[in-house]
């Protein structure tokens, strides 16, 4: 389940320059398959996110975890959109600054 994409200026700020939004979808869920595989990651275990940006990696969590995410970073206003943007959609997604 994905949310609705962040202002093109965030997607700029986390991955450079005039990123395409299928882009930004494409690196999101990159990292997503990179974190399953590699962590071995199951439904119910929970994650750590440090430099959280936007929720790109987030986003392609929704709806198959039991588990907390929790992202972090030093964005304000970008933790503030994830609060508001992902945070409200599934309580389990918890977004720090």
């Amino acid at each position: 389940m994905l949310c609705p994409l962040p202002p093109q200026e965030f997607i700029d700020a986390v991955a450079g320059e005039s990123t395409s939004t299928a882009t930004h979808v494409a690196i999101g869920k990159h990292i997503h398959d990179l974190v399953v595989n590699r962590c071995r990651v199951q439904p119910g275990d929970w994650i750590l996110d440090i430099g959280a940006g936007c929720g790109r990696a987030a986003n392609h969590f929704m709806g198959e975890m039991t588990g907390e995410y929790h992202g972090i970073d030093i964005m304000l206003s970008m933790v503030e959109w994830c609060r508001t943007n992902i945070s409200t959609r599934d309580p389990k997604f918890h977004f720090h600054h």
